[in-house]
C-alpha cells in the first residue's frame, strides 16, 4: 500500500493493529528508534548556578560585592566636620532641631537668645546658623547687625513679626534661606545641606 512502510525495512519495522473502524494503526517497537524522532536531549545545567557554591554566594567577590559604594560613608564623615548653631528660645523646638541634626551626623551647638548666640559665634567658627528672629535680650535682626561675616544663615521663624522682603532688603546676602514655622524635618535637613554646598562652592 502506498504511503505505508514495508515490513521488510530494517529501520522501519512496524507492527500494526486494527482499530474498531477496521483501519490499520501502526506502532513502532520500543527497541527500534523511529527515523524521524530526535534523540533525547541531555538535561541542561541551571543558569546562574555553580557547583559547590551556595545560591547567592561566591568564593571570590565580584566587582559589585568587592567594591561597595562609599558615598554614604563619605557623606557621613563630611557632615561630622560641619558645625551648626541653632538659636531658638523655645526649649522644645530647640531640642528637637538639635536632636535631628545630631542624628544626621552634624556637630551642633545651641543658644536660647541672641546674646548667648553672639558669644558662641565670636568664640567658634560655625558653618551654618539656624536663627529664630524673635529672641529675648537680642533678637535675630540685631544679631545679624552685630555680625560682619556670619556663616550661612537659615532664618527659621513664624515670620509674623518680620517681613521676608524687608529682611532681604535689609540684610541681603547675609541670609541664605527662609523657613517658615512649623518646619518639616526633611525640609530643615535639605536647607542645611544646601547651605553647606553653597559654602563649599568655589567663589
Amino acid at each position: 500500500m502506498n504511503g505505508i512502510p514495508s515490513s521488510t525495512d530494517a529501520h522501519t519495522r512496524d507492527t500494526h493493529t486494527r482499530d474498531w473502524r477496521g483501519n490499520c494503526s501502526y506502532t513502532l517497537p520500543v527497541t527500534t528508534p523511529h527515523p524521524h524522532c530526535r534523540a533525547p536531549r541531555k538535561p541542561r545545567p541551571e543558569h546562574g548556578r555553580i557547583r559547590g557554591r551556595q545560591p547567592g554566594k561566591s568564593e571570590t567577590p565580584s566587582e559589585e560585592e568587592g567594591e561597595k559604594p562609599t558615598s554614604s560613608a563619605s557623606a557621613s564623615a563630611q557632615r561630622q566636620t560641619v558645625s551648626v548653631l541653632v538659636v531658638e528660645d523655645h526649649p522644645g523646638v530647640r531640642e528637637s532641631a538639635v536632636s535631628l541634626l545630631r542624628q544626621s551626623g552634624y556637630r551642633v551647638s545651641a543658644a536660647a537668645d541672641g546674646v548667648e548666640a553672639l558669644g558662641l559665634l565670636r568664640a567658634e567658627n560655625f558653618d551654618v546658623l539656624i536663627l529664630d528672629l524673635r529672641l529675648p535680650r537680642m533678637n535675630g535682626p540685631e544679631l545679624l547687625d552685630a555680625l560682619d561675616t556670619p556663616p550661612r544663615v537659615i532664618v527659621a521663624s513664624a515670620l509674623e513679626y518680620f517681613n521676608e522682603e524687608d529682611m532681604r532688603r535689609r540684610f541681603g546676602s547675609k541670609i541664605f534661606a527662609f523657613l517658615q514655622k512649623p518646619i518639616p524635618p526633611a525640609l530643615l535637613l535639605a536647607a542645611v545641606a544646601d547651605a553647606i554646598r553653597d559654602s563649599q562652592a568655589p567663589q
